[in-house]
């Protein structure tokens, strides 16, 4: 008799929890009409990553330091096509490889179209750089630095001509 209880309890919950999954619409597609196009996720999930604060100081020249997107406070993150991420091996020091191929990278703003900022001559500006370590060969402990493209000015830029690379010190992946 217990065993009968318990299968009408089941039974009483599924048909409950499906009736109220009928009226239900995904997020994606609440307020949209049918017809329409629509989105779902289909999954989410974390991925290791790292986030560096970067700060760059003029001296006697000025430089435009792209980015190609902000935090919702308004800090700029450099273009992943600006940054080259090395590490140090037995001959100095190289580029970092990639565990993935390059597609996974996303799409990119190209340099020469990015914002940019404007950094007068003895002055700083931070911005934050970012990157996957399921993307870049890396291990923790591994000593990297940022190369960073930098242009005189925003013509510069905007004209493709041949940046000045801005070196990091070292700092070890954490």
């Amino acid at each position: 008799m217990r065993c009968g209880r318990v299968l009408w309890s089941t039974a009483l919950l599924l048909l409950a929890t499906a009736s109220s999954r009928r009226d239900q619409q995904p997020l994606a597609a609440q307020g949209q009409r049918s017809g329409h196009p629509s989105i779902t996720i289909d999954r989410a999930w974390t991925v290791p990553e790292i986030l560096l604060a970067v700060t760059f100081r003029t001296r006697e020249s000025e430089a435009v330091v792209p980015y190609c997107s902000q935090t919702e406070e308004g800090e700029p993150f450099l273009c992943t096509s600006g940054v080259h991420l090395q590490t140090q091996a037995r001959g100095g020091w190289r580029a970092v490889g990639l565990r993935k191929t390059p597609g996974v990278l996303g799409a990119s703003v190209p340099i020469s179209r990015a914002a940019a900022q404007f950094v007068p001559a003895h002055k700083t500006a931070s911005f934050l750089f970012r990157f996957n370590t399921h993307v870049y060969s890396i291990a923790r402990g591994q000593r990297l630095r940022l190369v960073v493209d930098a242009w005189p000015d925003k013509q510069a830029q905007q004209a493709g001509e041949k940046p000045m690379q801005l070196i990091s010190d070292a700092f070890a992946c954490p």
